[in-house]
Formats: structure tokens, C-alpha cells, sequence
């Protein structure tokens, strides 16, 4: 009877021990070597159907706590707001270390330790509300976070960066990466009022955001091309995609006057596409692709928009995007040193 090529063998502590001795390996070694499997097989976690449940549950957690803590606001006022928000962060962060450290059990640990670090901006909002401790200018209600670009919240950001730097530190939970990156992001473009906006005018504020914006894009990706050369992978991932999209956004919002503008807009996508390519991420694939379609459509609008052969002419272009991408996964199934994932 035909045996499959890969069947999965299980094996104990004792069996390990046992064959450990035959080859002549101590008793420490295979105490040493049995943790590192362990540790190496706790940190290939798979997204299946009861992380997905752990996180829809925690999505859900997340949305009726926020439309909670705003009727709180509207009926208890700011104090109310406080105690409510940093008690249930609290309560929340102690939870996911108990689950993490205690239990064992990193998934639901790391959902609300998650839960917790989102509700610090909120916590400190509410805080400075109290006090009036606002970086610039009052910035409005906390719905606008996310929304406005504002000095004041400068100080929000501050403290959920080093909140989570410190969680971090302690729990090596990738997925929490995504709460510092996105924060972040926001800072580096709250950042440009509060120390230009009494000098610069509003029609230069634009510009001046898209170059942070850039510069940010920039250094993230950077330090997630290092965290990949140090083989991980995992903790590069909300790195490479908040900073492409900070560095698209970039380039993209940038006011180009003339044609040659225009060109070094498409280069700068294509150079995202061999980025993409270089180290096996689709994130850049995805933005460099958008970018030069984005460039196309506007340069034939502007030339052939009163054309019949304008359907053409962009089916056409299409068409080179799909046999570009046929190119460059020939290209690596016979370059094993560029890595395009296929899945």
C-alpha cells in the first residue's frame, strides 16, 4: 500500500530523549533543543476560523465600546469619560497579560491587549479635556481624530506611542505594531500645524504635508527592510504597509505642474513594482500598479478623451500590465533570488 510522501509524524518529550541518547547528545541539550521547537512552533500562527471568531469578537468589543464611551461623554461629561475609558483599558491590558503570560494563550492575549492600547488615545483625550493640556489648539471632539489633521493631538499620539513601545517590550505580539505604525502616521502629519502653522501659509501646508509624509513613508519602509534582513518577517509586515501607504499618499497629493513632473510621479510607481518584487511584498505591487494607472488615465484623458479610440487604447494598456506581470513571474521562477509570492 502506497504511503504518502508527506505524512505527518508526531513524536513525545521521551522519544526525543531516547533518540537523543542513542547519538550521544546530554540531557540539557535536549531539554534545550525540545523548548526551541516548542518556542518555534508557537510563533507560526495561522489565521483559521477561530483566530477570525477571537478577532470578530474582538471588533465587536471594540465598536460597542466606542459608541458606549461617546453617550457617556454626552451625558456624564469629561471625568466620567476618563474613569470610564482607563478602567476598561486597564481591566483590558490585564486581561491580555493574564491570557498571554499566564494561560498561554497568545491569540485572545494579544486581541485584548490590542483593545486596551486603542482605548489610550481616547483615555488621554478625555484627560486633557479635564485639565485643557492641548499641544496648540483644542482639536475638537475625539471623532475628529481620525479625520482632522490637528496640533492637538499631538500629545495623544505621544502617549500611545510609547504606551505601546513599552507592551511591546513585554508581549512581542506583531500585531500590535499596527496601533504604533498607524499612530505613528497620524503624528507625522499632526506634527506639520503645530510647528509651521504660524508661519507658513495654508496653500504651502498641503505641500509641506505630502514631503513628511514621504520622509515617513520612507524611514518605516527602511526599518522594515532591516526587520526582514534579521528574519522577521512577521514584525516587518504593518511596517511596510503603513509605509507605503504614507509614501504614496506622499508622492500622489504632490501638485505636478508639468509633464516631466508627471514622468517622475510613474517612475517613482514602477520603482515601488521592482521594490515589490525585490522583497517579496505585495503591498508595493499594489500601490506601484495603482500609481501607474493612475498616471496613464490622467495622461490619455488629457490626450485622447474626445477619441474614439480612447476604450482602446486604455484596454490596451491593461492588457501590457497583464503580460508585464505574466514577465515577472516567469522572471522568478527562474531568479530564485527574486522573490515574488505567487500565492
Amino acid at each position: 500500500m502506497a504511503t504518502k510522501k508527506n505524512e505527518l509524524k508526531m513524536f513525545t518529550k521521551d522519544d526525543l530523549i531516547n533518540a537523543a541518547e542513542e547519538i550521544g547528545y546530554t540531557n540539557q541539550q535536549v531539554e534545550k533543543l525540545w523548548n526551541l521547537l516548542g518556542d518555534n512552533r508557537s510563533k507560526k500562527w495561522k489565521f483559521n476560523i477561530f483566530n477570525t471568531i477571537y478577532f470578530l469578537g474582538g471588533l465587536i468589543i471594540f465598536s460597542a465600546l466606542v459608541w458606549f464611551l461617546k453617550e457617556s461623554y454626552s451625558l456624564y461629561g469629561k471625568k466620567a469619560l476618563f474613569l470610564i475609558s482607563s478602567g476598561y483599558s486597564s481591566i483590558f491590558y490585564a486581561l491580555g497579560a493574564y491570557l498571554w503570560k499566564i494561560k498561554e494563550k497568545k491569540v485572545i492575549g494579544r486581541i485584548f491587549l490590542f483593545l486596551s492600547l486603542s482605548l489610550v488615545p481616547l483615555a488621554m483625550y478625555a484627560f486633557q479635556d479635564m485639565l485643557g493640556w492641548w499641544p496648540g489648539h483644542y482639536p475638537g471632539s475625539y471623532d475628529s481624530f481620525y479625520k482632522l489633521i490637528k496640533s492637538g493631538w499631538l500629545l495623544m499620539e505621544i502617549i500611545t506611542i510609547v504606551c505601546t513601545l513599552m507592551t511591546l517590550y513585554f508581549f512581542r505580539s506583531p500585531f500590535l505594531t499596527s496601533i504604533l505604525y498607524l499612530t505613528m502616521l497620524f503624528m507625522s502629519e499632526d506634527i506639520v500645524p503645530f510647528f509651521f502653522n504660524s508661519f507658513i501659509k495654508d496653500t504651502q501646508l498641503d505641500s509641506i504635508h505630502s514631503v513628511i509624509s514621504i520622509f515617513f513613508g520612507i524611514c518605516i519602509i527602511t526599518l522594515s527592510f532591516i526587520l526582514d534582513l534579521k528574519k522577521k518577517r512577521d514584525f516587518a509586515f504593518w511596517g511596510y504597509l503603513f509605509g507605503t501607504i504614507a509614501f504614496w499618499f506622499g508622492i500622489t497629493f504632490i501638485n505636478y505642474n508639468t509633464e516631466l513632473e508627471n514622468s517622475i510621479y510613474c517612475l517613482l510607481n514602477i520603482v515601488l513594482l521592482f521594490v515589490g518584487g525585490f522583497v517579496g511584498r505585495k503591498v508595493f505591487t499594489i500601490f506601484g500598479v495603482l500609481g501607474i494607472m493612475t498616471y496613464l488615465s490622467e495622461l490619455f484623458y488629457r490626450c485622447f478623451s474626445t477619441s474614439l479610440a480612447f476604450p482602446l487604447i486604455v484596454s490596451c494598456i491593461g492588457i501590457a500590465v497583464i503580460f508585464i506581470g505574466i514577465y515577472f513571474q516567469n522572471y522568478k521562477k527562474q531568479k530564485t533570488y527574486f522573490p515574488i509570492d505567487e500565492k
